[in-house]
């Protein structure tokens, strides 16, 4: 097995860790512009590096014919939700022509397997299943007509395999992203106060190690057509805060403000401030989502809650030097 992976975000870093322990061969593709510093030596090296442009057809050709790659992972732009939604045209040309291009790149070399990512984006809130099609942002679009092509592509005979990833998290997500945002707050101690928004949201969160090594099996069986990988017991934010805390040991108040905002108060005196919201609407998703989500999620004994906590500790302490 000979892989190619197309950028370089959480998964695509993930994925070159275990590719690397498990001495797997793979070359990783991305924009020259990328910084692999961290990455460099001790996971990449340079001659495993293709710099190049995924929109650029003949860029993916000639990589292939230097290569001979059997296996292609397409993680290029899969958690750009706040991007689509400013340059939503842009976002929404690159993403499918990407896919076509390397869907284009199969059609030509018989042999290949793609992996091409989907979202729970694109899936009516607390839904799991692709027959309820209902994308709640510009993300969700983008990922839906990606679907459709995949599903086409599919069924004339292109290995691809196209599954929806419930939220999976690691120390390689930015700080941007719920989890990482908490985790550098409690761990690195440098400010004084956390804003978060909607605690009420449910999520199904799990490990994205896990995942990706879940993701690989797939690739070894050449598994094709749609799925999905969740850990099929959800949490909200506020319960994943307040478990955090806890595996933390971190001694805590909560104080509900006047217009039913959250505050955790911390025993160093920082504080964990819930943003104004919707009170009656992130009541009524609550109760949606819960009586929905449970019914729902297929069973894969992933792990979550305390124990995906707990991973996400170690990962960041382990892998601190390459975040």
């Amino acid at each position: 097995m000979k892989i190619l992976i197309i950028g370089f975000g959480q998964d695509a870093k993930i994925l070159t860790v275990i590719l690397k322990k498990s001495n797997i061969k793979f070359k990783l593709f991305v924009k020259p512009s990328t910084d692999l510093s961290k990455f460099v030596p001790e996971y990449l090296k340079r001659n495993e590096v293709i710099f190049g442009d995924a929109l650029d057809y003949n860029n993916l050709l000639d990589a292939t014919k230097r290569f001979k790659f059997t296996h292609i992972f397409n993680l290029a732009a899969n958690s750009f939700a706040q991007f689509s939604n400013m340059n939503f045209s842009q976002y929404l040309d690159s993403n499918t022509k990407i896919l076509i291009n390397l869907i284009s790149l199969c059609n030509q070399y018989k042999h290949f397997w793609l992996y091409h990512p989907l979202s729970s984006e694109i899936l009516e809130k607390g839904k799991t299943k692709l027959n309820i099609i209902k994308p709640r942002n510009a993300y969700g679009i983008s990922k839906t007509t990606e679907l459709y092509i995949s599903q086409i592509a599919n069924s004339k005979g292109i290995k691809i395999f196209y599954p929806i990833l419930f939220n999976h998290e690691s120390c390689f997500r930015t700080g941007k992203f719920f989890t990482s945002k908490l985790l550098l707050f409690l761990l690195k101690k440098n400010e004084k106060e956390l804003h978060i928004w909607n605690t009420t949201s449910i999520r199904d969160w799990g490990s994205g190690f896990e995942y990706m090594r879940e993701v690989l099996n797939s690739a070894k069986n050449k598994k094709t057509g749609s799925g999905e990988l969740g850990t099929s017991t959800p949490y909200s934010v506020s319960d994943f805060i307040n478990i955090t805390l806890k595996v933390l040991n971190i001694n805590y108040k909560i104080v509900k403000k006047k217009n039913s905002r959250v505050l955790w108060e911390l025993e160093d005196g920082r504080k964990i401030i819930e943003k104004e919201r919707d009170i009656a609407d992130q009541k009524r998703i609550l109760i949606a989502n819960k009586n929905i989500v449970k019914k729902t999620f297929n069973r894969n004994n992933f792990i979550h809650g305390k124990n995906l906590i707990k991973t996400l500790i170690k990962e960041f302490s382990k892998y601190k030097n390459n975040i």
